[in-house]
């Protein structure tokens, strides 16, 4: 069955939640989103469980599995010229001056 957003494709560079809550209702539209994340740490909001801010959660992080619906994930270091490159293939843009 088709979607509204079929063949449209989102890139999700943002953490904490309010974009990638975003993002989570796009990809329930049809978009294809692929979140950009920082390859070792990730969305800070991944910490909220570990850091024992959300007690009683049993190291399930139902925020992150909340608004990470639909998506798929990549860890690009956009602080290296490498990852700026990789990021603007990801958009289909030849170059990004």
């Amino acid at each position: 069955m088709a979607t509204v957003l079929d063949g449209v494709r989102v890139l999700e560079v943002a953490d904490w939640g309010f974009v990638p809550s975003a993002g989570a209702a796009l990809g329930d539209w049809g978009a294809e989103v692929i979140k950009v994340e920082h390859p070792r740490v990730g969305d800070p909001i991944r910490g909220l469980i570990t850091g024992g801010l959300i007690p009683g959660a049993s190291g399930r992080n139902f925020i992150v599995e909340q608004i990470g619906r639909h998506k798929r994930s990549v860890g690009i270091d956009l602080a290296s010229d490498t990852g700026r490159d990789l990021l603007c293939r990801l958009v289909v843009a030849p170059t990004c001056s």
